[in-house]
């Protein structure tokens, strides 16, 4: 990139007395606008409105990109884990029309 701009996540370590960058996180072309840990600490997930979402699994040593989501959430402007970790909700846009998912859950 030209102008200097390296859009990334970055990891920082803060302290009362320091603060030191952890790690950076490439995966994001024009950079994520939403970042959520996981309630169990060990996942991290990021979006931004251009790119698909993204889940990262995390030690105390490494952070891994594990997990690319669908085209389908390309767009994601907000997201959030469910406090037991087993779900993640996405507030996305799309251009998809794809309607295969059964969201009005009719039981009749």
């Amino acid at each position: 990139n030209t102008d200097g701009f390296r859009p990334a996540l970055r990891l920082w370590k803060v302290t009362v007395d320091d603060v030191v960058q952890l790690r950076t996180l490439d995966g994001h072309v024009r950079g994520a606008t939403s970042v959520a840990w996981s309630p169990d600490g060990q996942s991290l997930v990021s979006g931004s409105p251009e790119e698909k979402p993204r889940i990262w699994r995390t030690t105390a040593k490494d952070v891994e990109e594990v997990i690319t989501l669908d085209r389908k959430f390309q767009g994601c402007g907000s997201l959030e884990w469910a406090a037991d970790g087993q779900f993640l909700i996405l507030g996305y846009t799309s251009d998809n029309d794809d309607d295969d998912d059964d969201d009005d859950n009719d039981d009749d």
